[in-house]
């Protein structure tokens, strides 16, 4: 393949004229060149082709027999679709009066026959070089003239948002204040000069005199709030103390954030101020309303807890008659579930292992699973799942064993099936009755079993571990 025919079109070109040689010339020079020739001998297509495809550049011959090319380019001039199409004569004649003829009616240039190639390629390389131009001017006028109605939209909204603001904060009364590092430039908006009852047209006051509008015990604190947001970049909320000029003591919530630069270095403070005096004062009258309330609350909480331990003396002696047999439904409903997890946790743990190598051999054999399989090992997090599977089955076998232990105590404790006098382990009556009140031991108290070396003793079980119950309880 040629070098030519993969040469990139630079433009598209209407070649009109009513002698073929001409046109072929003209193609053969300008294809060369890079150019897409559409050439036409009649004027009616020429103007059809123009307006169906419009050209990027016209090159038109003057003398031509239904139309002659003056005409051909008012035509185009007329057409909304045409007009900015530039347009370039070709004719043999060489007067003034042509030329100036051919500028009239909108022709851009102006090459006189026989055809120079050298010129023919400068003029419309010029032209089509002009019009990009021309293109790529309108498209930055337009963007500037788009961008010039954003920032005068954007400067209203900014205005509305300001006055916005300002009403805002007076409502809310909230004041804002900025403070620039470098310059030590200090600026509060008007609702913060009236929080602290200044007079905004004196301007912002320096840090040294703020300080001095605040409660003597509060100074230290704000300074080293300040310090540590201008030095660490640490942002701060806390409440002060100002006196204003009239006497007046007002309480204020400040809250400070600081900016940084590219550096990472404090360059600014904002914040906000925030008059809470009112709120405090509702705030002391109701503390002080709350510290008589709960006198009145202790008061009637003693009465309260004194009717309720009379109550419960009369209904423990029928509760622990019936604890017993409550206990040892319990436990038996309890002890054959957990006597079957607990004899079926050891072999769902061999199963599982039998899993865990089943998959190691896959992997050995295939350790280039198929992306969807690598997918799910992923998504269920497999490494983690082979080491915590077998420690959840443990833990689930020791609190199988644990709840089994629990079954025994309570069973211990109730002896409904141990009527009869018998001997009994005092030691083991006294630690299932433990294990029984274990949640109300857990609250502050600590047990300390110093057992001694005690004989068996013969007695009724069950009613020796409701007398631990009691004890103990009480």
């Amino acid at each position: 393949m040629s070098q030519e025919s993969v040469r990139p079109i630079k433009a598209t070109i209407l070649a009109v004229d009513d002698t073929p040689a001409n046109l072929h010339l003209l193609a053969k020079m300008l294809s060369k060149q890079g150019y897409k020739l559409r050439i036409i001998p009649d004027c009616e297509q020429a103007l059809n082709s123009a307006q169906a495809y419009p050209p990027d550049l016209i090159l038109l011959d003057i003398l031509m027999p239904q139309m002659d090319g003056y005409k051909v380019c008012s035509l185009l001039q007329a057409d909304e679709q045409t007009k900015n199409i530039p347009v370039i004569f070709i004719s043999a004649l060489n007067e003034g009066f042509d030329k100036v003829k051919a500028f009239e009616v909108g022709g851009v240039d102006y090459i006189t026959k026989p055809f120079i190639a050298e010129e023919v390629i400068a003029r419309v390389e010029n032209q089509l070089r002009l019009k990009a131009q021309e293109k790529q001017l309108l498209e930055q006028n337009a963007r500037l003239t788009s961008e010039i109605e954003e920032r005068k939209l954007a400067e209203e909204k900014l205005k509305k948002s300001e006055a916005n603001l300002l009403q805002a904060q007076k409502v809310a009364q909230v004041g804002n204040w900025e403070f620039d590092v470098l310059t030590g430039k200090i600026t509060w908006s008007e609702e913060k000069f009236r929080i602290l009852g200044l007079d905004s047209t004196l301007g912002a006051p320096t840090f040294t005199e703020l300080v001095e509008i605040l409660h003597p015990d509060d100074r230290e604190l704000f300074q080293q709030a300040v310090s540590c947001a201008i030095a660490q970049g640490i942002s701060y909320e806390m409440d002060y103390r100002i006196r204003r000029s009239n006497g007046e003591l007002r309480y204020i919530e400040s809250r400070g954030e600081p900016v940084f630069n590219d550096s990472g270095q404090v360059i600014q403070l904002f914040g906000t101020v925030l008059d809470i005096t009112e709120h405090k004062q509702r705030e002391e009258a109701l503390q002080r309303s709350e510290a008589r309330e709960r006198e009145k609350a202790i008061q009637l909480e003693f009465a309260l807890k004194e009717l309720k331990r009379t109550q419960s003396q009369l209904i423990q002696a029928e509760k622990m008659s019936s604890l017993g047999v409550m206990i040892a439904g319990i436990a038996h409903e309890i002890n054959n579930p957990v006597n079957f997890i607990s004899g079926n946790i050891r072999y769902a743990s061999d199963y599982t292992q039998n899993l865990f190598d089943l998959v190691d051999l896959y992997q050995q054999y295939y350790p280039k699973p198929a992306s969807s399989i690598v997918d799910y090992l992923d998504a269920i997090d497999w490494e983690f799942l082979r080491d915590d599977l077998p420690k959840l089955l443990s833990s689930m076998e020791m609190g199988a064993d644990r709840i089994q232990a629990i079954i025994r105590s309570l069973r211990n404790f109730s002896r409904l099936d141990e009527a009869e006098i018998k001997l009994v382990d005092l030691h083991e009556g006294i630690d299932s009755t433990l294990l029984i009140l274990n949640n109300r031991i857990k609250n502050g108290i600590t047990v300390i079993k110093l057992y001694g070396n005690l004989p068996l003793v013969e007695c009724y079980p069950a009613q020796l571990n409701q007398v631990f119950m009691n004890i103990i309880s009480n």
